[in-house]
């Protein structure tokens, strides 16, 4: 059986990691050692904080290891909540608060602003966003 390391503590993560790579694949992550490192995430970008993981891991197990890096951007809230997802409101509140205090944000943005001029999808998006504003 292969062994693939994912710098990650997150069992639900590492579930689906193991769903798409087969029963064949062993996952094993950060919570597989002995002790989990501390890794602090202070890169200032996706791509940045999955190397920093990675870097991290490697180093330990001096294996083969992967990483990812994701979060929720959100156009309205100018790319927020980003990189900061995982800490926004806390790592211990649920994401369903985490969702309506996102919602609402949006709702109160779209009770004060008009429509933006133009607007674009974000890098490496293969879908095109219409232009809906209505100023000349």
């Amino acid at each position: 059986m292969k062994t693939v390391w994912i710098a990650t503590g997150n069992a639900h993560k590492a579930e689906e990691f193991g769903q798409m790579l087969g029963k064949d694949v062993q996952i094993r992550t950060l919570k597989d050692l002995e002790k989990e490192p501390e890794i602090v995430e202070d890169g200032k970008t996706f791509e940045e904080n999955a190397l920093i993981k990675a870097r991290a891991l490697h180093k330990l197990v001096k294996a083969s290891v992967f990483s990812d890096d994701s979060g929720l951007e959100v156009d309205a809230l100018n790319g927020a909540p980003g990189i900061y997802s995982a800490r926004f409101m806390g790592e211990d509140t649920s994401y369903d608060i985490k969702n309506q205090a996102i919602l609402d944000e949006i709702a109160d943005k779209k009770a004060t602003k008009d429509p933006p001029a133009s607007s674009a999808p974000s890098p490496g998006s293969k879908r095109t966003v219409p232009n809906t504003s209505t100023a000349a």
